[in-house]
């Protein structure tokens, strides 16, 4: 004889399953949106801050003559222990 309260209660935690897994999909792919989104966002600043300071760079050489020698990476080659 066939169980069909068995039956029903195994169909039912297959729909549960795949409401779990189907939960699970949906939040990965807000997650991903929204790392996508802030991703973009650091991009952007990052790029207008790196293009300020090459502008920065090239008024600095502009004013004092081109690149200047830093003693901590002049020095660095030339040491002697």
């Amino acid at each position: 004889m066939y169980n069909y309260e068995l039956d029903r209660i195994m169909a039912r935690e297959r729909y549960n399953d795949r409401l779990r897994e189907a939960e699970h999909d949906r939040l990965v792919w807000l997650a991903l949106q929204g790392r996508n989104q802030r991703d973009g966002l650091l991009c952007r600043a990052l790029l207008m801050l790196g293009r300020r300071l090459a502008t920065l760079g090239a008024r600095l050489e502009e004013e004092y003559g081109g690149a200047a020698e830093l003693p901590a990476l002049g020095a660095a080659g030339s040491r002697s222990a």
